[in-house]
């Protein structure tokens, strides 16, 4: 690889990376001994939402970016 296609690569990597980290932080989600009321709590919540939405659409770029690596 030289000239564009190698850069295009090294910032397609570097994408990836952030952005399947990010995705990973924000659907973190609850952890498995939470009772049912309060995962309907959390979910409930539109702040909590839209964060596992933000979330899931970072990873959905993450896997975009890696095709070009």
């Amino acid at each position: 690889m030289t000239g564009v296609s190698a850069r295009t690569a090294a910032i397609a990597g570097i994408l990836f990376a952030v952005l399947f980290t990010a995705g990973l932080l924000l659907t973190g989600g609850l952890p498995s001994d939470v009772s049912d009321q309060k995962a309907i709590d959390y979910y409930a919540d539109s702040g909590n939402r839209a964060e596992v939405i933000i979330g899931g659409y970072c990873l959905i770029l993450s896997m975009l970016c890696i095709l070009p690596f």
